[in-house]
């Protein structure tokens, strides 16, 4: 065992204890004597230095003081549905959910209270939701969190709990891009089923059970997965493997993406495959979790009786079971909310909208946008002038790349810096991402790629010749010499309390080498797969466009640089990957912005804010979401708030904006005499 691995494990057995002794976080006198306690009973198990042990008291530390909120629920008073969940807890034996919870806490060192939080907040959605063991029930609600913020450790919650109370199928509907439904599967997998998908799903592997993540915390009882991180939904491989609803004695997993032929083969699948009562519906409970629901669900047609495919197709699924909850997930419900909600078979969240509150230490839009944002500092802007006359806003894809940017070339030059910064810190093996988001076109992507990835060859090959040369001589290098004017300018000296002397010459090139260049498109196929790189950690300048605007996430995302011109405050807040966590390492994150992308930035935020403060005056009020007419702020600017299409059943209103307490100044007079 090397030291990290003792960190590690004391580490865990800390948590272990913290877990069990205390109900809410302890004191920092009781922290302190817990800590000094257990590393004295496994001295010798797991022997670590008193530097190791002051690090590891300082992550828990932070982790402790970590807080989260319930959130805002606000369900439908009039609709007869009535809280169930209390009532059967005494009764449910909560296998699924006790294991996901120890490996929230043992394995991904989740914080105490944080977990505990998830806990309720699972259990009060939950109950908004039907309850599968009463004999009819149609629900349809909205969860609603922020990007990056831990929707899915909601939803995978929330799923654990509803195996465990008797629902029957889950279905989870995971976005357009095939590479974003793998990486639902993949995490699924770990986090809810327990055993690999896909030696569960080949007909090869005779041994079925590989257990994986929640499954080495217990696999008394199992969720038969249907699906797999290879293969969407297919009925020959379910044939193959003699799998079916009615021959399983377990709850059942589906992870599709939302694509139209899918969605009719898994209805058509159910609907023959299944016995059905004298309404034509099948007896059994059916929860689907729609991830990223404000994209492809909703109905942009004009007409009631002819929606779009995909949203015929969810509506299809929602009806032919009876007891069905609908549990839309997204973090831009824009478009949601703009649902007529007088279709009586639509997917507006008529029952209940429920508004996640994000942890403390989660960076989000309000803490880098907002007028008083605490991380403002991560901003930098981009020579617009400069970059467009290289990548012109209407570019084609036979756009022909000769040159990078400056300051796309500066922020790169950043990336190789801060993971040398952190490798001082002796975050060694922990993930580290740079993502460039510039252009939709895939061909331009990969002409972006080559020229990222030719200038990061010469920068390993002169840090490689010439970083250990005495400075005079090592700062003639002209990529040295680059790589030490960004340094000064970003003030990595006072981040890291070390020389510049001493990071080139003994951690640079050691934390540059190990850097790859990936695309990342449908045409490219290549998930980016951080598992593999566990033992070191991944470090990747990841290159892309549409693929990299929804869901999928970047581990440990240093670096942005992003510059596109939608107008849409939907597509605009999926394409911020960079808010999220960023534990022990959020004063070197860096997102290259243009001055517009800024502001539209601070509006959206803005808006999406006035959004949530009308929630809770409808909370107050007891007022459902059909009874209140929910409004979203529109920018007087070139904003639009999502696609018009998506706007139908909307209409513009006029409301007065209280400025009472803020200072208001115009920078434009009008010259005319009136």
């Amino acid at each position: 065992m090397d030291n990290q691995n003792n960190v590690n494990a004391l580490l865990g057995f800390i948590i272990s204890f913290m877990t069990a002794k205390f109900q809410t976080p302890p004191t920092e006198e009781e922290f302190t004597s817990v800590a000094e306690k257990i590393r004295k009973l496994n001295s010798e198990l797991t022997p670590v230095t008193d530097a190791e042990f002051e690090t590891i008291k300082k992550n828990l530390r932070e982790n402790i003081v970590v807080r989260q909120d319930i959130g805002i629920s606000l369900p439908d008073f009039s609709n007869g549905h009535k809280s169930w969940l209390p009532a059967r807890r005494a009764d449910t034996d909560f296998f699924f959910w006790n294991r996901y919870k120890r490996y929230l806490l043992y394995e991904k060192h989740w914080p105490l209270n944080v977990v505990l939080t998830l806990e309720k907040v699972s259990d009060e959605i939950l109950d908004l939701c039907g309850d599968p063991k009463t004999d009819k029930f149609h629900i349809r609600g909205l969860m609603l969190g922020d990007v990056q913020s831990g929707k899915t450790s909601d939803y995978t919650a929330i799923a654990n709990k509803a195996a465990d109370l008797g629902y029957d199928l889950i279905i989870i509907l995971a976005g357009i891009p095939e590479l974003l439904r793998q990486q639902t599967q993949k995490r699924l997998d770990y986090e809810f089923c327990g055993r690999s998908s896909n030696l569960y799903l080949d007909p090869k592997y005779k041994l079925k059970n590989q257990w994986v993540g929640v499954g080495k915390y217990g696999h008394q009882k199992n969720i038969a997965v249907f699906t797999s991180e290879a293969s969407d939904f297919r009925v020959r491989v379910l044939k193959s493997n003699n799998l079916s609803l009615d021959n399983v004695n377990c709850p059942v997993l589906l992870v599709v993406k939302k694509n139209k032929t899918i969605l009719k083969n898994l209805y058509n699948w159910i609907s023959v495959n299944n016995s059905v009562n004298e309404n034509g519906q099948i007896n059994k409970s059916l929860l689907i979790i729609d991830d990223e629901a404000d994209n492809a669900s909703i109905n942009t047609s004009n007409f009631d009786i002819n929606p779009t495919a995909i949203n015929k197709a969810i509506r299809k699924l929602y009806q032919i079971f009876a007891k069905t909850t609908y549990l839309a997930v997204t973090a831009t419900p824009f478009a949601n909310i703009f649902i007529d909600p007088d279709s009586y078979d639509d997917l507006f969240p008529s029952d209940f909208i429920y508004a996640l509150d994000p942890p403390s230490n989660y960076i989000g839009s309000n803490q880098i946008f907002s007028d008083y944002a605490e991380h403002k500092s991560m901003i930098e802007i981009i020579n617009s002038d400069k970059f467009t006359g290289i990548f012109p806003e209407k570019h084609k894809k036979e756009l022909y790349v000769q040159s990078l940017p400056d300051d796309l070339i500066e922020a790169c030059e950043y990336f190789l810096l801060a993971n040398a910064v952190r490798d001082c810190r002796g975050d060694v093996k922990t993930h580290r991402s740079m993502m460039i988001h510039i252009s939709r076109f895939i061909d331009v992507q990969h002409q972006i790629a080559e020229l990222v990835n030719g200038w990061l060859d010469q920068v390993k090959s002169d840090l490689n010749n010439y970083s250990k040369l005495p400075l005079q001589k090592s700062e003639q290098i002209k990529s040295i010499h680059a790589l030490h004017l960004v340094w000064n300018k970003t003030g990595l000296d006072n981040k890291s309390n070390v020389s510049w002397e001493q990071i080139l010459q003994n951690y640079l090139y050691r934390a540059v080498a190990p850097i790859d260049v990936r695309e990342v498109n449908s045409k490219v196929g290549a998930i980016l797969d951080y598992d593999a790189h566990q033992e070191d950690g991944f470090r990747v300048i990841a290159v892309g466009g549409n693929t990299l605007s929804r869901g999928l996430t970047l581990e440990g995302l240093l670096v942005s640089y992003f510059y596109r011109t939608t107008n849409m405050y939907d597509t605009l807040m999926q394409m911020g990957r960079w808010f999220g966590f960023r534990p022990n390492y959020d004063d070197l994150v860096k997102i290259w912005l243009s001055q517009d992308e800024c502001d539209w930035y601070g509006q959206i935020n803005e808006a999406t804010q006035d959004l949530r403060d009308q929630i809770r005056t409808m909370k107050i009020a007891k007022q459902s979401p059909n009874e209140f007419g929910l409004k979203v702020r529109q920018d007087p600017g070139s904003l639009i708030v999502t696609a018009k299409a998506k706007m139908r059943n909307s209409a513009p209103i006029v409301c007065p904006i209280n400025v009472s307490g803020h200072l208001l100044e115009t920078p434009r007079l009008y010259a005319s005499n009136e």
